[in-house]
């Protein structure tokens, strides 16, 4: 089991005909494993889900999708990895989102009180993805007499 699933693994960064095979193989090895890994089986398989989702290309996902289904008993199962993998990239967009909502009120806030935003702290500003972080400077945008008030490292 272990060495169809690193080979996979080994091919995350390949292109889609040579992880297209590798994940046949070692799909197909873990539906012909005993019942009794059930569990582990599973979890491989989340894991294969998740890396398709999170480091392959969106033309690519759901022909690799098909290749688990086509070997795979408990498509539910499968569908339910598919779906919570789709929520957690919607989630993770939204909190990129409200981190570039967030970044645009700073600098548009301190352009405003300031004129000139140097660009060293626009980078700074935008490196920044910490909601928390961002509410903070947020309140000291508000509140700065200067742009050296402006602290985006805190601890």
């Amino acid at each position: 089991m272990l060495y169809f699933a690193k080979r996979f693994l080994q091919k995350e960064h390949s292109d889609e005909t040579e992880i297209s095979e590798a994940l046949t193989d070692a799909v197909s090895h873990l539906a012909s494993i005993d019942e009794d890994f059930a569990p582990q089986v599973a979890e491989a398989l989340r894991y294969f889900v998740q890396l398709i989702f999170h480091r392959r290309s969106l033309e690519e996902r759901d022909a690799l999708v098909d290749i688990i289904r086509q070997h795979i008993q408990d498509h539910k199962e499968l569908n339910t990895m598919a779906q919570t993998t789709a929520e957690f990239l919607i989630e993770q967009g939204e909190a990129k989102g409200k981190a570039e909502g967030k970044q645009d009120a700073i600098l548009k806030l301190l352009q405003f009180k300031f004129q000139d935003v140097p660009e060293v702290l626009s980078r700074e500003i935008r490196n920044i993805h910490n909601l928390s972080h961002l509410d903070t400077l947020l309140e000291q945008a508000m509140t700065a007499q200067s742009l050296e008030e402006i602290d985006t490292h805190l601890s």
